[in-house]
């Protein structure tokens, strides 16, 4: 569940929105040479909307690629990482600062 949801209304530039909040993921177990996309309900973002996604202060797990965060659907953002070893990984769950600009 999205925590800590901010709201950064028009810039002198124009009517950008951006939203920024904070999320803790659990991605479990991840195949080896897969990307596995881990997804998590974020109001008011449309598929389309650029999306960003930052390690809060924990690392990845050695192995582990971060490969993207997109909005999947209506109210749904997912963060993807890459296994790039020969083993399944299984890492923790961690927090990640994510943003969509509108």
């Amino acid at each position: 569940m999205v925590a800590l949801l901010k709201h950064y209304a028009a810039g002198p530039s124009g009517p950008d929105a951006m939203t920024r909040a904070r999320v803790e993921l659990d991605h479990g177990s991840i195949g080896t040479q897969l990307v596995l996309e881990a997804t998590f309900t974020y109001p008011d973002c449309q598929v389309g909307d650029p999306a960003f996604a930052s390690l809060v202060s924990a690392s990845l797990t050695a192995g582990l690629a971060y490969a993207g965060a997109r909005v999947v659907a209506t109210n749904v953002m997912g963060i993807s990482l890459a296994n790039v070893t020969t083993a399944a990984i299984n890492p923790a769950a961690l927090s990640w600062d994510v943003a969509v600009l509108k």
